[in-house]
């Protein structure tokens, strides 16, 4: 992704003058690797020492590291999306129910 973390979704990502198909990895590209450059940005921000330490830059941004702290975000979404799915339908079962028990008991 380079030196510098484009924070915005633009639509010409590659800044050719006009948003084309090649675009369209970028725009992936920029979502998934999201939430790792942004805790590396927190760490490089916030936690200088600690950054420095392990040698975090702005080169680090899109690296090995921010794609994987990226993949575990995305697969914990994914898991808690699934859960309230679970939950939600759950409790949809249980009030459908509810109410044809209360609609039995009024008839």
């Amino acid at each position: 992704m380079g030196n510098v973390r484009e924070w915005s979704f633009v639509k010409d990502m590659n800044y050719d003058g006009s948003a084309t198909i090649s675009d369209v990895w970028l725009w992936f590209a920029w979502l998934y690797f999201y939430p790792g450059d942004l805790f590396l940005y927190v760490l490089m921000t916030r936690y200088a020492a600690l950054a420095t330490f392990f040698e975090i830059t702005t080169e680090s941004y899109g690296g090995a590291f921010s794609g994987l702290f990226s993949f575990f975000f995305w697969i914990m979404a994914i898991v808690v999306l699934v859960i309230i799915g679970v939950i939600d339908e759950k409790l949809g079962a249980l009030v459908q129910k509810q109410r044809e028990h209360l609609n039995n008991k009024a008839s």
